[in-house]
């Protein structure tokens, strides 16, 4: 309720220049766009798909709004950050805003990426767009320093490429995702930290399970290549879905439903 709340109320020119008005509108507007594309909570006449759409676009809208307003620059800038959490941006230069705000405009870029890929089935029309999306939000996450929404955004382009039947580029980027989260520090005694990090970990090594897998599936009987057999890929999705489960336990606990998923790919 709260999100919508935020969602309908619009900025006056003066709230335009105020970043934690504006923060907070996006962030609403982030968090309702996320429960219909991921949770698929809708209104009547809603479809997930063109709501979650429609909401990150007026997210995306706002932000450029404030970014011209406070930078004076007609032509907008593409927003990022993870600076001061308020107050107004008082001339700031675009490479300073788009580091701000990368948080808020990389889960933009992200939640129009992943509606698009989730929703798109099995037709490859809008591939280039959704491509687009993960490269700009990477190189942002990357620039910003943003490791875990980084390794986020390694895991989406894995899926698109696996959709693609582009096996070893998802392997890549499924590997990727995998290694940053895994070198995670976390402080000694900070278990909810490390609860998080083995959730995310779980999450890549299913990935790579499920594309081992499918790659599997059509692995040919006979290979020059031992570790392309069909027998060897396998082994291989035993072994990530295995250590998911693993991972999910002790990221969770002993009876949680998110080790399901891994049991049943098992």
């Amino acid at each position: 309720t709260y999100a919508k709340l935020q969602a309908a109320q619009e900025l006056s020119p003066s709230e335009l220049l105020d970043a934690a008005v504006v923060r907070q509108k996006v962030e609403a507007l982030v968090r309702l766009g996320e429960t219909k594309w991921r949770f698929r909570v809708v209104d009547e006449g809603e479809t997930p798909r063109g709501a979650a759409l429609e909401i990150l676009t007026q997210a995306d809208e706002v932000l450029k709004r404030h970014m011209v307003a406070v930078s004076g620059d007609s032509g907008g800038g593409n927003g990022g950050g993870k600076g001061d959490r308020g107050g107004s941006d008082g001339g700031k230069d675009e490479a300073e805003l788009r580091l701000q705000w990368a948080t808020e405009q990389s889960e933009i870029w992200m939640g129009l990426a992943l509606t698009r890929l989730i929703f798109n089935g099995d037709k490859r029309s809008e591939d280039g767009t959704i491509k687009k999306l993960l490269n700009k939000a990477l190189a942002l996450r990357k620039e910003a320093e943003l490791l875990m929404p980084l390794a986020e955004t390694h895991n989406a382009l894995g899926s698109l490429k696996q959709k693609q039947q582009h096996y070893r580029e998802a392997e890549e980027q499924y590997t990727a995702s995998l290694e940053l989260r895994a070198r995670l520090a976390v402080a000694d005694g900070d278990e909810v930290a490390e609860k998080a990090k083995q959730q995310s970990v779980a999450q890549s090594l299913v990935s790579l399970g499920n594309l081992y897998a499918e790659m599997a599936e059509s692995a040919p009987k006979k290979t020059e290549d031992p570790n392309e057999s069909r027998h060897s890929l396998l082994e291989k999705a035993l072994d990530r879905l295995s250590a998911a489960r693993d991972a999910y336990v002790r990221g969770f606990a002993e009876m949680h439903p998110k080790l399901a998923a891994p049991w049943e790919a098992i």
